[in-house]
């Protein structure tokens, strides 16, 4: 009995319905309906992974962040990032629309850490933590030190089908350029590249639009950066 009261409260059933529809039936039998609703399942995440290449997490290159997700977690996410045991978090990326992605492609910075770990927190509140990881900085070779840049230029961006990488500081002969997109795939021989004196020419083409990565690797220097592609 609810004489005179105008809400009700009621708890929604454990199990996803994409047509659920509350009737109200007053002593008269007179009918009211609402409209369709959807139920989602609450949501729940685990298995953060931070992976590096083949060298583990290096400070100046790309990682790659993945996570299992399931069920109903908002539509947009927060990644951060502690260096000190989850005392202090800071941002890698905030309200990031996320849709149905489960990774992320996030530039280590470059300096050498023992405790990091990576901290995802979605709209519905629900959170996910790696393991804690190293950061190491880039490999000795011989006597020359591979150091983290950022004195290649991509020109124009955004990119609409070609564009050029000028390398910068770093001989172009000695350099190996690799693309990837923001979930972290190797899109490196979709687009065609061409070497010139001071740089690539890059065909992308073949790149469908959104944020992508790239990275110049060789002595004395490892350059890192980001490009869109939009049409």
């Amino acid at each position: 009995t609810v004489s005179g009261a105008s809400s009700y409260s009621w708890t929604v059933p454990n199990s996803p319905t994409m047509r659920g529809l509350v009737r109200v039936r007053d002593a008269n039998g007179v009918l009211a309906s609402s409209g369709k609703f959807e139920v989602l399942l609450p949501g729940s995440i685990s298995g953060v992974v931070v992976t590096g290449g083949s060298d583990g997490v290096v400070g100046g290159s790309p990682v790659t962040i993945t996570w299992l997700a399931s069920g109903y977690l908002g539509n947009t996410l927060d990644i951060d990032v502690s260096y000190d045991g989850l005392q202090t978090w800071s941002t890698i990326t905030h309200g990031w629309a996320y849709s149905s992605a489960t990774s992320y492609v996030w530039i280590a910075p470059d300096t050498a850490q023992s405790d990091a770990s990576i901290r995802l927190t979605f709209t519905a509140g629900v959170m996910g933590y790696s393991y804690p990881f190293s950061i190491t900085l880039p490999a000795q070779a011989d006597v020359a030190v591979a150091t983290s840049h950022s004195d290649a230029t991509v020109w124009p961006n955004p990119v609409s089908s070609h564009a050029f990488i000028r390398c910068g500081e770093m001989s172009v002969a000695s350099s190996q350029l690799s693309l990837h997109d923001i979930t972290g795939r190797d899109v490196t021989a979709l687009v065609l590249q061409v070497p010139s004196a001071d740089g690539f020419e890059i065909d992308a083409t073949r790149l469908v639009p959104g944020v992508y990565f790239y990275s110049l690797s060789g002595l004395p220097k490892v350059s890192t950066g980001q490009f869109v592609v939009a049409r």
